[in-house]
């Protein structure tokens, strides 16, 4: 009883969007059909939607998980895009070593980092302090003193969601390719 109420409604909508077209393009575009227009439009799209999976119920709750599937995502790392260029995260070493970054959603104690080079060799490592010194707050900015000694090269840099000696290195949260050039550290968005 449903489909054939979506179906038949379906139905009217698709010539009262036909009409309203023709009376879009017989006034040169008056903006009241237009608007008219659009509103049909995405109506025929929720209706077509919610025929799709079954009621409009089952497509609101396919929203909702969706959407509880984002809110609840956890531990979020992000670079500081203080001194991001087209796209590229640099820092110059000589002037300042410190990589910064925030982390969103915290639902962890404790934080850790990875640097890798492409043979999986490990460059440099170590737990992740926030700045006020505990991860306490719902997001926290961390900073990380990269190791000047680190010659020039590709580099991965993972952020696990735990202590370093504690951290899965297969399960990381967050992964940057980066680039060490001379004095500088460039930061590419791996996955």
């Amino acid at each position: 009883m449903k489909y054939l109420f979506i179906l038949l409604t379906l139905a009217i909508l698709y010539i009262v969007f036909a009409l309203i077209s023709s009376f879009v393009y017989f006034t040169n575009g008056n903006p009241f059909f237009i608007n008219k227009k659009i509103r049909i439009g995405s109506l025929i799209i929720i209706l077509t939607t919610a025929l799709s999976y079954g009621s409009i119920f089952s497509f609101v709750d396919f929203l909702k998980l969706k959407l509880d599937k984002i809110i609840k995502n956890k531990n979020i790392f992000i670079l500081s895009t203080q001194h991001i260029s087209n796209k590229i995260y640099t820092i110059n070493l000589f002037a300042n070593n410190t990589l910064k970054g925030e982390i969103l959603n915290i639902k962890e104690e404790e934080f850790s980092f990875r640097i890798t080079d492409n043979n999986g060799e490990i460059i440099q490592n170590g737990n992740i302090f926030s700045n006020d010194g505990i991860f306490d707050e719902e997001n926290e900015e961390f900073e990380i003193i990269i190791d000047q000694e680190i010659n020039t090269g590709y580099y991965i840099i993972n952020f696990y969601s735990s202590n370093i000696e504690k951290a899965d290195f297969e399960t990381y949260r967050k992964s940057y390719n980066i680039h060490i050039i001379g004095n500088q550290i460039m930061c590419y968005f791996f996955k």
